[in-house]
């Protein structure tokens, strides 16, 4: 149905151990193994925080106490921010 699942594997990060979206993916997936792996999931597309598409891996983590992170086709995460 295209919609985030309710089920996701929820996930707690402290916010000074993320300083961008590739630390960000590299601390959750335990599919991607290195950076190239996870820069090149990126750069295609594979990336969506709160229903938006990143492409860039300089990209920032946006600003919320909750994310919901899609990568690829078939992993979900639910992703709190702690401070």
């Amino acid at each position: 149905k295209r919609q985030f699942p309710a089920d996701a594997k929820e996930i707690s990060v402290d916010k000074s151990e993320i300083s961008g979206v590739l630390a960000l993916i590299l601390k959750i997936s335990e599919k991607l193994k290195t950076k190239s792996e996870a820069r090149r999931l990126v750069q295609q597309g594979g990336l969506t925080i709160n229903g938006t598409k990143i492409g860039d891996i300089d990209a920032s983590v946006p600003d919320s106490d909750l994310l919901e992170i899609k990568l690829g086709k078939r992993e979900f995460f639910k992703v709190i921010i702690k401070e």
